[in-house]
């Protein structure tokens, strides 16, 4: 309705009109008048903004809610050409179009949207309908406009677009293959490295089972049992064995989390999947090689240790634990609380480690250790020191017991100057020789020449006594010397044993008791006389040192039967008869651990003093 025309039509009727007709015209003016008002005060209350704009796009009419949405004042936008003074640049042309169409097609043109500049110079969003107002003849003449704020939800949409666009831009970049399924484990979803990674295209998996297309048969028991987890909403993490199109094997690392519909409700999951086959080889060669180290380290023969410089063991092996007498590594560890205790002199502890810290490194580094029983025991150590990752100071290295060889170098030692000295006994037993022939030729001429009842006829005999004595000494360094030939013959202990007689007594002093036990109608043995009294006297040597300050020796002879001793028939010998000797004291006796050394030749249990 134009209520311009029907106000001015009512008016003429009341001018032409008679008293009662004019009066039923000004009251029916009047109530026009009033809903009029009504109306207006509708459009101005309105929460949309409304405007009437010419085919220009010029603000005939508007209301007052320019000054809530936009803080302009109605006057301020009457007559202005609103597209291009407060519309966006781009959003300006769009408008235009959508108000040309509203003209020429005589339509309301909806959903429009745009962003219009408050007066604060900010644009905000807003949605218009364009509706097209007809004239008598019917032809459009102007459009109104009906606006309202969308910025709020607007701004929401874009930001929603923005993050879209920025998750789909981080999965489509991820190194990870993701995928997403349902609580069936259908697939959904597939970013561009997960099919990269399985060589597919997202056609061939989409709507598939994802188990079934990535994972071999082996492992899809164990997806099935992480989904069931998932449907649960538990989040969870594991390894399992994938399959390419061409059937290669790889290892995944799979995450995965459930996903919530708006409801809460568990509607699927996504997994990330990690490609880790060549850590997986990496992993699996570096523990077969810790396998084989760690076989070398305990099975090695050489003693492998690491120690703090605090002097604590770190780590030891089976070798090192039993080259100090211990059942275990771990019992070592945890026993030992200080290593200089291990060591017969101390100090060579803190000069190893002074060494260490110098050089960085020794070798061939000899030193005498304990054992757990107190024992003693030589080691050569060679050692690195280094700092590990934690910034430990530590030292690693290997023992090896070189006890036996060291002994065996001081022998070889000894028999070198054995040697030295039995070239030396040798040329001095020669020349000693060569006089005591003469000094026997002439003692023996003496002899016969004097006559039986001469005065010195008896020192003339002890001269020759003297003379075969010495002789004798003569044949032993010759014999020592390895210049004379053992000269067996047949021995009558016992008689061997009572010409020595006085000169043990001589050697064992007062505060020793020498007692003989001699069985009669002793048999002959084949021996050197000589070395049978060498051996003797030092038996008897030995026991007098033994039993310091006194005490009780005993020499003691008696025929022997080999099969009545269990010694004597383990013997690889045809004879059946034998000689027993025995000598015995009252002494401290032979450790038992030296035992199985008293014939070695150099051994000895004397101090080099003595």
């Amino acid at each position: 309705m134009d209520w311009m025309m029907y106000i001015e039509d009512i008016l003429q009727k009341v001018i032409n009109a008679d008293k009662d007709t004019r009066s039923k015209l000004i009251k029916e003016l009047s109530d026009k008048l009033a809903e009029c008002e009504k109306y207006k005060s509708y459009l101005e209350n309105a929460s949309d903004t409304i405007a009437e704009m010419d085919e220009s796009g010029t603000v005939i009419y508007t209301t007052n809610n320019w000054i809530r949405q936009l803080g302009y004042d109605p006057e301020d936008i009457k007559g202005k050409a609103i597209f291009h003074q407060f519309f966006h640049p781009d959003d300006a042309p769009k408008a235009e179009e959508y108000l040309q169409k509203a003209y020429k097609t005589k339509k309301t043109q909806t959903g429009f949207e745009y962003r219009i500049k408050n007066k604060q110079g900010q644009y905000r969003w807003h949605s218009a309908n364009l509706s097209p107002v007809l004239d008598d003849r019917g032809k459009v003449s102007s459009v109104v406009a009906i606006a309202h704020s969308i910025h709020d939800r607007k701004m929401a949409e874009l930001q929603l677009t923005e993050r879209e666009t920025l998750y789909r831009l981080l999965l489509n970049t991820m190194q990870e293959a993701v995928i997403m399924v349902d609580n069936n484990d259908i697939i959904k979803y597939v970013n561009p490295r997960c099919c990269q990674l399985f060589d597919v295209s997202p056609e061939e998996v989409m709507g598939k089972i994802g188990y079934e297309s990535f994972i071999i048969p082996e492992d899809q028991q164990i997806i099935q049992n992480q989904n069931r987890k998932r449907a649960r909403g538990l989040p969870d993490e594991y390894t399992v064995r994938g399959h390419k199109k061409d059937g290669t094997i790889i290892w995944l690392k799979i995450n995965g989390s459930p996903l919530y519909d708006e409801q809460g409700k568990a509607m699927g999951s996504v997994g990330i999947m990690t490609d880790i086959t060549e850590s997986k080889k990496a992993m699996d060669a570096l523990k077969r090689s810790e396998e084989k180290f760690r076989d070398l380290f305990d099975n090695s023969m050489a003693g492998v240790f690491q120690s703090s410089m605090q002097d604590r063991y770190l780590n030891v092996n089976k070798r090192f634990a039993t080259m100090f007498g211990y059942d275990s590594p771990e019992e070592m560890i945890n026993i030992v609380t200080d290593i200089k205790k291990l060591y017969v002199n101390p100090d060579e502890r803190e000069n190893l480690k002074e060494l260490l810290i110098r050089d960085g490194m020794v070798s061939n580094y000899e030193v005498e250790l304990y054992r757990k029983d107190g024992s003693r025991f030589w080691t050569s150590l060679a050692a690195r020191y280094r700092v590990s990752e934690e910034g430990v100071s530590v030292m690693e290295g290997a023992n090896i017991d070189i006890t036996e060889s060291k002994n065996l170098r001081e022998q070889l030692l000894s028999g070198q100057k054995m040697e030295a000295i039995g070239k030396l006994a040798a040329g001095v037993a020669h020349d000693f020789n060569n006089l005591l022939t003469l000094i026997l030729g002439y003692s023996e001429d003496i002899v016969e020449e004097l006559p039986p009842n001469s005065p010195v006829r008896e020192s003339a005999d002890e001269i020759v006594k003297a003379g075969l004595r010495a002789a004798t000494l003569t044949r032993e360094l010759l014999t020592f010397s390895k210049k004379q030939a053992v000269r067996c013959q047949d021995l009558d202990f016992n008689s061997l044993l009572n010409n020595l007689k006085s000169i043990f007594v001589r050697i064992l002093g007062d505060e020793i008791t020498l007692n003989y036990h001699l069985a009669d109608n002793i048999g002959v043995v084949k021996a050197d006389s000589t070395q049978m009294e060498q051996v003797l006297v030092n038996l008897v040597l030995n026991a007098r040192e033994a039993m310091a300050p006194g005490g009780i020796l005993r020499i003691k002879t008696r025929n022997e039967k080999k099969d009545s001793n269990r010694h004597l028939r383990q013997l690889d010998s045809p004879a059946e008869e034998y000689v027993h000797l025995v000598v015995s004291d009252t002494g401290m006796g032979i450790d038992k651990k030296n035992k199985h050394k008293i014939f070695e030749p150099f051994f000895t249990t004397k101090s080099d003093a003595r």
